[in-house]
């Protein structure tokens, strides 16, 4: 496991050059990337970039929008080949998303069934390039509440590992925040029985102690 900045995360939008700069005198070890950023650059000023600063290539958001309707998922992803194989000449090996607890128009199982489908065909191709793919669970019940979700959901780590299982492609895990490990109530015991084959990228975050867990927003 490695540091890695995530400039976006944080609302910093710069030139990549500059943000691996900050990245390294920061401490940071790695850099995240996005695919648009690949394609804008090409796949060896990306490269350079990291290697002048001394970093890794650590992670790139799944570029497919698989929470909407059919017709831009399947033209998302008739893109996605090409894409996963850019990330791959840059040395990412790792690619992560959100998943939505829920969908208030489907029951739970017609979810579940929507996303092992749609997120098994992503993780198929970037399987097919070497890399693994983490989904992130969202854990605050005032999400949920706003959605009109009903249940619990895929908003716990366990009921999303059970999506990872179900979707049957190696290296399949769990992009594990702790925001929503928190604001699920996950405790230690939660994070006891995982191992690094559970884990494919890791988000860092505190909440206010002030507010009790199910009040704490989604978003």
């Amino acid at each position: 496991m490695y540091r890695a900045l995530n400039p976006g995360m944080i609302g910093v939008s710069a030139p990549f050059e500059d943000c691996c700069k900050w990245a390294a005198e920061a401490g940071f070890e790695g850099m995240a990337i996005g695919v648009d950023q690949i394609e804008e650059m090409g796949v060896e000023p990306i490269k350079t970039a990291l290697s002048n600063h001394g970093l890794k290539p650590s992670v790139f958001g799944l570029p497919v929008e698989f929470r909407g309707d059919e017709e831009s998922f399947q033209k998302d992803l008739s893109r996605f080949p090409d894409q996963a194989a850019l990330a791959a000449q840059v040395g990412l090996e790792r690619c992560s998303t959100w998943v939505l607890p829920g969908q208030k128009d489907l029951s739970e199982s017609e979810y579940f069934a929507l996303m092992k489908r749609r997120l098994g065909e992503c993780a198929r191709v970037l399987h097919d390039h070497g890399i693994r793919l983490g989904l992130e669970f969202i854990g605050p019940k005032t999400l949920r509440d706003e959605l009109g979700i009903k249940g619990i959901g895929l908003s716990t780590a366990g009921n999303m590992l059970e999506l990872c299982e179900a979707i049957e492609v190696p290296g399949v895990g769990l992009l594990l925040d702790a925001w929503h490990w928190h604001t699920s109530h996950g405790d230690a015991k939660t994070l006891e029985w995982m191992t690094n084959t559970l884990i494919v990228d890791v988000h860092v975050n505190d909440a206010p102690k002030s507010v009790p867990i199910d009040e704490l927003p989604g978003h």
